[in-house]
């Protein structure tokens, strides 16, 4: 089924937004939105294994410093994380997760895989594993544009 007609990139952002307002939907419960959801279940999971900076998340997430930098203050300002300036490097902050941050990791990961297993649906490994692929490819190719 090849048709140039079809628009790939409305129906790519239609998706994300939509996904977008239902993350925003679960996550506010829990006082964040779904980008900043995103970023704080990340580091839930990542810190405990070693210390994440800014540019960790830049690069995990795809996303520029001054996003990052955005993204980081807000969870900042919101009493979700603090950064830590680094001793041997004053440049270097390591993001450093608050008690509150620790106080909702279970609900903000349940919510997650929640959303994802929904979001799935009955989708097989074998459809799931397509999906993916055109999704890289679809990156891939436009990052090369």
């Amino acid at each position: 089924m090849q048709d140039d007609k079809v628009d790939i990139i409305a129906s790519i952002f239609r998706m994300a937004k939509s996904i977008e307002r239902l993350c925003n939907r679960k996550f506010q419960t829990i006082g964040c939105t779904g980008s900043q959801s995103r970023i704080l279940c990340f580091l839930l999971i990542a810190t405990q294994h070693k210390d994440i900076y800014q540019k960790d998340i830049e690069k995990v997430f795809d996303i520029r410093p001054s996003s990052a930098t955005g993204l980081l203050r807000e969870l900042e300002q919101q009493g979700f994380i603090y950064r830590e300036t680094m001793s041997d490097d004053c440049r270097m902050k390591k993001i450093v997760l608050t008690e509150k941050a620790k106080l909702i990791q279970k609900k903000a990961i349940v919510i997650s895989d929640d959303l994802q297993h929904k979001l799935r649906g009955d989708l097989t490994t074998h459809e799931l594993d397509n999906f993916l692929n055109i999704c890289n490819d679809i990156t891939e190719r436009a990052a090369k544009l």
